[in-house]
């Protein structure tokens, strides 16, 4: 894993710095989709379109963040994990933002009066939130622990790469509830599937939060 590498190789810029600097764009963009979400249940479109241009916007500079990191790791460079792992782990990350922009285009094709489903919309979009937050306090630790290779550190991220397992777990359980509920209304078929869509889009940054926070857990093991 560890390979000699000319002098000059070690001052370059480390790629944890940017990587924790992408996890922070991530987690600010999910807050702004939080507040898009909910925008669009109290059908205040005009808000939510803002929010949501906002939303695409973060998504866009967290690319080029991920660009930055890409064009920046030469074979030459040292890295305390394995490439392909890191870059995998950078990929899971910026997922979340492809499914939070992927959520609100989604939303903006129809207007849906989801009243009915308001209060189980606002703790679901609460849950994922949490999931992302916990998976960027991960991030800021991983720089910390590969600067100093405290065994103090390693437990505490592990300790918080489980609770983005056990906020991942409420996330898809409000989810089969909502999904559930969807599927029991009065509503047509259309709006059935709007929904249904909406709600799954979702899940899924959740879901790409709680495999971010595996690929970094497999980064730290002994």
């Amino acid at each position: 894993m560890f390979r000699r590498v000319p002098i000059l190789s070690a001052f370059r810029e480390s790629p944890f710095d940017d990587f924790v600097e992408h996890a922070s764009k991530v987690n600010e963009c999910i807050h702004i989709w939080k507040q898009a979400v909910s925008a669009y249940l109290e059908k205040k479109y005009d808000i939510f379109n803002e929010l949501s241009e906002k939303v695409q916007l973060l998504e866009h500079e967290a690319d080029l963040i991920k660009g930055k990191i890409s064009a920046h790791l030469p074979k030459g460079i040292y890295m305390p994990v394995f490439k392909s792992d890191f870059m995998m782990c950078l990929k899971e990350q910026d997922s979340i933002l492809d499914y939070a922009e992927d959520t609100v285009i989604w939303l903006s094709f129809k207007k849906v009066d989801m009243t009915f489903i308001k209060d189980e919309v606002l703790q679901h979009t609460q849950k994922v939130t949490e999931t992302v937050e916990t998976l960027e306090k991960v991030a800021l630790r991983l720089k910390e622990f590969f600067r100093t290779h405290k065994n103090a550190t390693r437990e505490e991220m592990k300790e918080l790469i489980k609770e983005v397992h056990r906020q991942e777990w409420e996330s898809d359980r409000i989810e089969k509830a909502l999904t559930k509920k969807v599927f029991n209304s009065n509503e047509d078929g259309l709006i059935v599937y709007f929904l249904v869509r909406a709600i799954s889009l979702s899940a899924s940054i959740a879901n790409h939060a709680e495999n971010a926070g595996d690929r970094i857990r497999a980064m730290i093991a002994k």
